[in-house]
């Protein structure tokens, strides 16, 4: 919680913020009366009012990493900041957040906190890791040294008049000097532990010191945030990413009002969002503060708890969080390759993906459980996917040879071309109030660039809606209008969904754009049987053919009632590297001991965590354990430590919940080096082999623990490499 009470002009101001991680830097707009901090936590620079109220986030992103510092020139419309990152530096923007530059980037090592001089447009700082005090010209320009002996730590820092003001860790002590030349360095206070933070303020502010919002008592006539910047004042609204409204700036540039529904995007390493309304500029557009974002695809969202959804083709993930950026968290981060389309079954609380690398489509709970894959033979590059979850259908589009418009069941079945007119096409985007699904198109030679049909088998004629998009690529509708972005105009555009007429520029400047959608409540609508209770069902409800059905996690079985699900009873695993896989026949064993044809993927990479380099496995079928010998472990990452400090043994769950780290080396143990190992799932005993012993030691297993060394076999003179067990014969 970020916490201030504040004497300005004799009103004594109170403001209370949650939702911060960790704030380093403060800085308050006496005359706009906002104040604006860093947060090292969240790599973000925000603001808000002085009593908390339209608070918005000004940079994320873009290089900005821990952020220290801040100061503010708001005469001139100017914010300055520190950054402590991999690249330390000091940056610029105005103070609205937009015109960021870099001043300064060379010789910098801890940058901490810093100020402004308004008179002689200058920036001063301190650097605890050089030992140095600087300043330069607001643009960083004439650099110059002013103090750079006995300053073992500063940390706080301010400017007052003639003099600057710091606070030192090690000397506990407060000084000044000059702020022109650094001499006449005083020590003001000494023997003060705990030290922190230093503001000097004189007691009277000038009266001639006035902005855009600070003339009159009507805040720059905004409604909400007026921020001042050297061309002058900008009125701007809160971005509602912390649990509160989402506006967007009216008409009229000053009003900021609650707009019905709004875009959000992906592009590159981002997640945005802007307004439906041509013109709005960039007051009414945000970039959603989502960390670790690297290249987003595909986007989705889920209106019963308000996350959106993403896949990440160069993470090679799916994630999810609010539209704060609260609650992110990759609920899919193995065996992805390509992950290209996305969609979310709202109804029965499905996520649905398409794989363009392994050229599969898979479906999962949206927490990421019961991943099971649906659709993998004779499909080839299949890219966007929409769901329809009041019919239980999908589509999809594949980039093959022959580029084709597909569908299924939402278990996967039924599954039939719905057109092989089309090149290769994206966007796909269902239209629920007439029945049709749209999609852009990126090789038709007629020129016809945006198409639609009709859902049922009758009406499926493909009708041209948009002749004249040069390059279009994501798409979406509100309403009665589509909105799509076009990657050789770098733009998203707006146009009538039934003719095409109207088109309009709604935002220019945008490129790569690779997936847009409108968030709004009501374009997720209807409910079946899976929406409630999800239908009975242990894992999978999914809604085919006009009933609930209950399914699997891939290479698990229904049981006998049809709700609960049985995990495979034989199979093969084998691990690659940093992967654990498992390998099903075609021919299964029932419940009952019958057997028949599987309908499953034959093989599949298991979600277990903590793999770096598998040299060997094996498997406790009683509570459904892979134990391996892992050579990779990040102890090995470490300079100081020996090779046996990389060697592991660990074990996890089929499902993937790492269950603890089994034995591990170390310093001190450079003797443990397993090579190979074997479960005794009836006596419950682990045997290994061990080059650094050249022995096999065995342990005893123990639900909750393996601790207990019972002896081993062999000695130094012997090299035992691999296992084999027998464990009926003792």
């Amino acid at each position: 919680m970020l916490s201030m009470l504040q004497i300005i002009d004799s009103t004594l101001f109170s403001c209370f913020l949650s939702k911060v991680e960790h704030v380093d830097g403060v800085a308050i707009d006496r005359l706009a009366r906002n104040i604006y901090w860093t947060d090292t936590g969240t790599n973000r620079i925000e603001v808000s009012r002085l009593d908390g109220s339209a608070r918005r986030v000004l940079v994320s992103g873009g290089g900005l990493d821990q952020p220290r510092g801040i100061e503010l020139d708001p005469t001139r419309g100017w914010m300055y900041w520190s950054d402590w990152g991999k690249a330390a530096k000091i940056e610029r923007a105005w103070m609205d957040g937009s015109h960021r530059e870099i001043i300064v980037s060379e010789g910098l090592g801890w940058p901490n906190n810093l100020a402004v001089d308004a008179e002689t447009n200058r920036v001063y700082w301190c650097d605890a890791n050089k030992d140095v005090i600087e300043s330069a010209a607001a643009d960083g320009s004439d650099r110059r040294v002013l103090i750079d002996a006995v300053l073992p730590h500063p940390f706080g820092f301010t400017l007052l008049g003639d003099y600057i003001y710091w606070t030192d860790w090690q000397e506990n002590t407060l000084q000044r000097a000059r702020k022109d030349t650094g001499e006449d360095r005083t020590i003001l206070a000494a023997h003060l532990e705990n030290l922190m933070g230093v503001f000097a303020s004189p007691t009277s502010p000038r009266p001639d010191w006035e902005n855009a919002c600070s003339r009159g008592d009507l805040n720059g006539g905004c409604s909400h945030l007026c921020l001042a910047t050297p061309e002058g004042h900008r009125c701007t609204c809160p971005d509602g990413l912390h649990g509160g409204q989402v506006y967007e700036l009216d008409a009229d540039g000053e009003t900021c009002v609650v707009p019905d529904a709004f875009l959000l995007y992906t592009r590159e390493d981002a997640i945005g969002r802007m307004s439906l309304r041509p013109g709005a500029g960039e007051d009414s557009s945000a970039v959603l503060p989502v960390l670790g974002v690297r290249e987003a695809s595909a986007l989705d969202f889920d209106r019963s708890d308000g996350r959106i959804y993403w896949s990440d083709i160069d993470a090679k993930t799916i994630s999810r969080s609010h539209l704060n950026g609260t609650g992110a968290e990759a609920v899919v981060r193995h065996g992805l390759d390509f992950p290209d389309g996305l969609a979310v079954d709202w109804n029965a609380g499905n996520l649905y993906w398409t794989d363009m690398g392994l050229d599969r489509i898979e479906v999962c709970r949206t927490d990421g459980s019961s991943r099971r894959v649906l659709v993998w033979e004779d499909l080839v590059k299949p890219s966007s996917i929409a769901v329809n979850p009041a019919d239980g259908v999908f589509y999809w589009s594949s980039w093959g040879e022959k580029p084709l418009i597909e569908q299924a069941a939402l278990d996967g079945t039924h599954r039939k071309v719905f057109r092989d007119d089309v090149g290769r096409t994206n966007g796909l985007t269902i239209d629920f109030r007439t029945s049709r699904i749209y999609w852009t198109d990126l090789d038709r030679t007629d020129g016809v660039s945006i198409s639609y049909s009709y859902l049922q088998p009758s009406l499926q004629a493909t009708k041209a809606v948009i002749r004249s998009a040069p390059h279009p690529y994501g798409l979406t509708l509100f309403r009665n209008e589509l909105y799509w972005a076009d990657w050789k105009l770098g733009a998203v555009v707006r146009a009538d969904k039934d003719t095409g007429a109207g088109e309009v520029v709604v935002r220019a400047n945008v490129s790569r754009v690779m997936d847009i959608l409108v968030y709004e409540d009501s374009l997720q609508i209807g409910s079946n049987d899976c929406k409630f209770g999800n239908g009975g069902c242990s894992d999978l409800c999914l809604f085919v053919r006009g009933e609930a059905k209950c399914a699997c996690p891939s290479h698990f079985r229904l049981s006998e009632d049809g709700k609960r699900c049985l995990p495979p009873s034989d199979f093969v695993l084998f691990s690659q590297k940093n992967k654990i896989s498992r390998v099903i026949g075609k021919v299964i064993v029932k419940e009952g001991g019958e057997h028949e044809e599987s309908d499953e993927v034959p093989d599949l990479i298991l979600p277990v965590q903590g793999t770096r380099d598998v040299q060997a496995l094996s498997y406790d079928a009683r509570r459904r354990l892979i134990y391996w010998v892992d050579q990779g472990s990040h102890w090995g990452r470490r300079s100081e430590e020996t090779a046996a400090a990389r060697f592991s043994i660990k074990r996890a769950f089929d499902n993937g919940t790492l269950l603890g780290r089994r034995l591990q080396g170390g310093p001190e143990r450079e003797w443990f080096q397993p090579e190979d190992l074997e479960v005794d799932p009836v006596n419950r005993l682990l045997f290994w082999t061990n080059a650094g012993t050249g022995s096999i030691h065995i342990t005893r297993l123990f639900d909750d623990e393996d601790k207990d060394s019972i002896g081993t076999i062999g000695g130094k003179s012997d090299k035992p490499e691999k296992l084999a067990l027998h464990y009926h014969k003792r």
